[in-house]
């Protein structure tokens, strides 16, 4: 397993070749290519958690929406309350 520091290296690497990608197109087969179809579930599920979190929505009512554990949605909620900087600008994004 990569080193911290490495882990973020690699990681700002394919962050900066992700935003030079042109359309959604390939956004999608590079997400195809690299993550399972669960992995993508998971993915649109935690997209789908920050959107009701921000709308108010108790975690025990998103748990039985989309059929995820609390532990799930704490892990977005804590990061809110961290300050979800990140979450916060893909929200204003989505408008």
């Amino acid at each position: 397993m990569l080193q911290v520091k490495e882990q973020l290296m690699q990681m700002k690497e394919f962050l900066g070749l992700f935003v030079e990608i042109p359309n959604e197109k390939i956004v999608a087969q590079i997400m195809e290519d690299f993550f399972t179809p669960a992995e993508i579930e998971t993915f649109v599920n935690r997209w789908q958690i920050v959107k009701m979190l921000d709308k108010g929505i108790p975690q025990k009512e998103i748990s039985e929406k989309l059929g995820v554990g609390i532990a799930t949605i704490t892990h977005g909620s804590l990061a809110f309350k961290r300050g979800g900087e990140g979450f916060r600008w893909l929200l204003k994004k989505n408008v």
